[in-house]
């Protein structure tokens, strides 16, 4: 059994978690092959290199290293969904509604569909996650 790493108190999103969300969420008819496996590891890395201490900001990163990006032939903006997702979870929190209205899942796609159309700067990737982030107590 591996062990978890963590940096800055944050869960480290390794490349086996990488290929197995994108594995998963490749559907039969898409290709589920890297498509530039320098750019995979560098994306996986650029959280934690010490520039961005706090969880929003890692979760910022991390979404515009995927979604921002054709590591992978397709499916990049859902898999940076869920990788930002086990990076958030596993770390001991979870993503919540800023209002009554907002559904997080819609939320979260129109974030990844923003980041993927380069419509979004990093400064407000994490101005949208730093609200949305709460700690989850057991």
């Amino acid at each position: 059994m591996s062990e978890d790493r963590f940096v800055d108190g944050h869960y480290v999103v390794t490349q086996t978690d990488a290929a197995m969300a994108h594995l998963r969420i490749c559907r039969p008819d898409e290709d589920p092959s890297v498509l530039i496996p320098d750019q995979l590891a560098g994306a996986l890395a650029r959280p934690y290199c010490g520039f961005f201490p706090q969880l929003h900001q890692k979760a910022a990163v991390l979404m515009d290293s995927f979604a921002g990006s054709q590591i992978f032939v397709t499916a990049n903006k859902r898999t940076a969904i869920a990788l930002v997702d086990l990076l958030i979870q596993r770390s001991g929190y979870r993503l919540c509604p800023i209002d009554a209205s907002e559904r997080i899942t819609v939320a979260s796609e129109q974030l990844s569909k923003g980041v993927g159309g380069r419509e979004m700067k990093l400064e407000d990737i994490t101005e949208w996650y730093r609200l949305r982030l709460r700690r989850f107590v057991a």
